[in-house]
C-alpha cells in the first residue's frame, strides 16, 4: 500500500458540503479554544501524495458561556470589550465587581457562567418587591475573593458559597426560599443577614467572629455556635 504522507482535520465555522467519502479509517482530534454558542463543521483527511481521502462532514455547536439569554446580555454589553461576542480570560480576570441591576434580576433564570469571574468581590444580583430575582439557584464555586454578596428578593432554594472563602463584609439573603446555608469555609463576617427564607437550623460553629447576624422570618428551631460567640440578632 501507498505510505502516508499527510493527515488531518479542517475545522471551520463555514460549512463545506461539497465533500464526499471515498475510504474508511479513524482519526482523533481535541480543539482549544472554540467560541461559545458557535457551529463549527470538521472533516478529517488522509493522503499519500497522490490521492487523498476526505470524510464525512461532521457538526457540532459549542455551548454559550452563559446560556441564560438576559444574563448574557447583560455582561456582553458591560464586560466584552472588544465586542467580539464573547468574553475572553483577559476579559473576565480585570472584573471585581458586578451589579445586575434589578429590572434585569426579574428576568434572569440562570446564572450558570458566573464563575467565570474568578476574581469578583462585589456581587450585587438582587431583585426587588415589585419583581423577584428568578434565580433558584446559584453556584458561587471558584470565586473565593468575594466580600460582598447581595442576593436579595428572589427564588433561591440553594447556594453554594466558594470553598476556601474565609471572610465576608456582607452577605445579604433575605426574602428567598432557602431551608439550609452552608457557609463552607466561613471564619469571620461583619454582616450576615438571610431574614424571611424558611431555613430551620443554622451551623455557625466555624465562625470566630460575626458583628452582625440577622435572620427574623425564618422557621429557625437551633443556632449552633461556639463557646462565647454571641453576635447581634
Amino acid at each position: 500500500p501507498a505510505m502516508v504522507k499527510e493527515s488531518g482535520f479542517i475545522v471551520s465555522d463555514t460549512p463545506r458540503y461539497d465533500i464526499k467519502v471515498s475510504d474508511k479509517g479513524m482519526l482523533e482530534l481535541k480543539i482549544a479554544e472554540l467560541r461559545p454558542g458557535t457551529e463549527y463543521h470538521a472533516v478529517a483527511f488522509i493522503g499519500n501524495g497522490v490521492n487523498t481521502i476526505v470524510s464525512d462532514q461532521v457538526s457540532f455547536q459549542t455551548k454559550e458561556q452563559f446560556p441564560d439569554m438576559v444574563f448574557r446580555e447583560y455582561v456582553l454589553t458591560n464586560y466584552d470589550m472588544d465586542k467580539d461576542g464573547f468574553l475572553s480570560e483577559s476579559e473576565t480576570s480585570v472584573v471585581t465587581e458586578l451589579s445586575v441591576p434589578a429590572e434585569c434580576m426579574y428576568k434572569v433564570n440562570s446564572a450558570e457562567g458566573i464563575t467565570l469571574f474568578r476574581n469578583l468581590q462585589y456581587l450585587s444580583m438582587t431583585g426587588s418587591w415589585e419583581g423577584k430575582s428568578g434565580l433558584q439557584s446559584l453556584d458561587l464555586s471558584g470565586i473565593s475573593r468575594l466580600t460582598d454578596i447581595y442576593l436579595m428578593w428572589g427564588k433561591l432554594q440553594s447556594i453554594t458559597l466558594p470553598t476556601g472563602l474565609k471572610f465576608v463584609r456582607n452577605l445579604a439573603l433575605d426574602y428567598n426560599f432557602l431551608k439550609e446555608i452552608d457557609f463552607k469555609d466561613l471564619e469571620q463576617a461583619d454582616m450576615i443577614q438571610f431574614n424571611y427564607n424558611e431555613v430551620e437550623s443554622v451551623d455557625l460553629s466555624r465562625f470566630t467572629r460575626i458583628d452582625q447576624l440577622s435572620c427574623i422570618g425564618n422557621r429557625l428551631k437551633e443556632l449552633v455556635q461556639q463557646t462565647g460567640q454571641q453576635p447581634r440578632r
